[in-house]
C-alpha cells in the first residue's frame, strides 16, 4: 500500500494551500473540521460549463487536490481558497491520473445561496 501526504507541497499541486471542510447545522462552513490540501488550479472547460448551466449552477474555478482514497472529499461542501470561500459543486475523481487527484468545481458562496 502507498502512503501519500497531503501535506506537503508536489510539484504537482503547487499552486496554494486550500481548506476543504464540511459545513454545520447552519449551512456554513466549519474550519475547525477543515482538512488543508495543496491544490492545482484548473482551466474551465466548455463540457463544465454546460454542465453547470444545466443544473443551473455558474462554476467560477476549478481545482485538483491529490487524492488518496475512494470518496475521501464526499463530505466536502465548502473550500477555502486564496482568502475566499466557494461552495462545492461537483467532485470528480480521477484514479487513472498520476498522481491520483479529484477535480472539484467551485462556485461563489455568496452568490449561490441555496435553501
Amino acid at each position: 500500500m502507498r502512503i501519500i501526504n497531503n501535506s506537503i507541497e508536489s510539484r504537482h499541486f503547487k499552486d496554494g494551500i486550500a481548506l476543504l471542510c464540511p459545513v454545520n447545522r447552519q449551512g456554513e462552513p466549519d474550519e475547525e473540521k477543515g482538512l488543508k490540501r495543496w491544490f492545482e488550479n484548473r482551466n474551465l472547460s466548455y463540457k463544465r460549463i454546460a454542465e453547470a448551466r444545466q443544473v443551473q449552477s455558474d462554476y467560477s474555478r476549478v481545482i485538483a487536490v491529490q487524492l488518496s482514497a475512494p470518496k475521501e472529499y464526499g463530505r466536502i461542501r465548502a473550500v477555502k481558497a486564496d482568502g475566499k470561500f466557494y461552495r462545492v459543486e461537483q467532485v470528480e475523481e480521477i484514479f487513472t491520473a498520476t498522481p491520483p487527484a479529484a477535480e472539484i468545481a467551485l462556485s461563489d458562496w455568496e452568490s449561490n445561496v441555496r435553501i
